[in-house]
């Protein structure tokens, strides 16, 4: 856990997870400072470093051997790699001593597909739902109120608005 610093209180794993530069921040200036100092040696165990530049900057070594193989077969044919990218490279071929490459996991069933979407509401068709039925798009403006709702919930209505109890005088047929 970490003592100090913005992430304080914090796991080491939290702080990997959540913010890269941070990461590369502590193995970079880590050694200077006694509290960041175990989490860079924590962090050069577990991860072996942050990439500082190209596309998969911000990306952790260890990650990168998993899943970027092709980019892996290329640094490793480099002829003269520069400084930064001996670090990645002396990771990489102290993991390959290590331990040997694990075959790629079997897939499993892929998901079924997602049940399709249920039938749009009016509302979303560009239209107003009836606010007294919930099921039907909006036909009927009354007047003077200017309440509305659909054809069959206003046939039933008698005179009076059900939102406001102001006589209608007319119902009028909208096209919403």
């Amino acid at each position: 856990m970490l003592r100090a610093g913005k992430h304080r209180h914090k796991s080491y794993e939290q702080v990997a997870a959540t913010d890269r530069g941070y990461c590369e921040w502590a193995l970079r200036e880590g050694k200077h400072y006694g509290t960041f100092r175990d989490f860079a040696a924590w962090l050069r165990r577990t991860h072996g470093g942050v990439v500082e530049f190209g596309k998969y900057r911000g990306r952790f070594y260890d990650e990168l051997l998993d899943t970027q193989e092709e980019y892996c077969r290329w640094a490793l044919a480099l002829r003269d790699p520069s400084d930064r990218m001996r670090g990645f490279l002396d990771f990489a071929e102290g993991r390959a001593k290590r331990k040997p490459r694990e075959p790629p996991a079997k897939k499993s069933k892929p998901a079924p597909p997602p049940p399709p979407p249920p039938p749009p509401r009016p509302e979303e068709n560009g239209g107003i739902t009836c606010k007294i039925c919930f099921a039907e798009p909006v036909k009927a403006v009354f007047y003077p109120c200017g309440h509305a709702s659909c054809e069959g919930c206003s046939a039933l209505l008698n005179s009076v608005c059900p939102f406001c109890r102001a006589d209608i005088v007319v119902v009028v047929k909208a096209f919403l």
